[in-house]
């Protein structure tokens, strides 16, 4: 029985690893425990990975467990970015771009999945789930500018994943209204490559 809810345990075991990363960085602890900072960044990242990969190898996917994941990938995006505008790296409206885009991504999910034919309820685009990535590596971008004793880096950043998901928010927008037609137009026949990627995390 707990075999089936190992990927499920793995993102749980993310909102640990994030409260206490985050911890690290509200109270600007992190510049003395750089170590203690970096592993727990990489085991917030393995854990991403993993739970997704282990549900796929395990045939455990399911729509819950994508919406687990998403939760608490937003959790920690979002706790992430208060943390950075507490120390002053990054503006008030970086937050407010990341939270409406996350509900353009749930809306647009909706449709999209309905206008495809898709099972899974939480669907990606290629370039939307770049981006997100991008901004699970924030934190990184934090030690080189410390590192680099600069204060652009994460506004740059910032400004750049902005740019992008406005992109990403434009091109899900008009798949959604365009229906299957759309999605028809963004799939080429024969090309093998579609730009919607469907979530395929944890079946019970």
């Amino acid at each position: 029985m707990i075999h089936k809810n190992i990927p499920n345990i793995i993102t749980l075991s993310r909102l640990a690893l994030t409260a206490a990363f985050e911890f690290l960085l509200v109270t600007a602890s992190y510049r003395n425990n750089v170590h203690l900072y970096l592993a727990l960044f990489l085991a917030i990242i393995s854990s991403d990975i993993a739970d997704g990969y282990l549900a796929r190898k395990m045939q455990l996917v399911s729509d819950f467990g994508a919406k687990f994941d998403v939760a608490v990938d937003f959790i920690y995006v979002t706790g992430v970015t208060c943390a950075l505008i507490h120390n002053g790296k990054v503006q008030e409206w970086f937050l407010a771009v990341l939270v409406i885009n996350f509900i353009v991504f749930l809306i647009t999910s909706k449709q999209i999945s309905k206008h495809g034919n898709h099972q899974a309820s939480v669907v990606f685009d290629k370039l939307g789930k770049a981006v997100a990535c991008l901004v699970m590596l924030l934190p990184a971008l934090l030690i080189i500018e410390d590192m680099m004793d600069v204060g652009w880096v994460l506004h740059a950043g910032a400004l750049i994943i902005t740019v992008l998901f406005c992109i990403s928010a434009i091109y899900r927008v008009t798949l959604a209204i365009g229906g299957p037609a759309a999605l028809t137009r963004a799939k080429p026949v024969g090309s093998g490559h579609s730009p919607i990627l469907a979530s395929k995390k944890w079946v019970e």
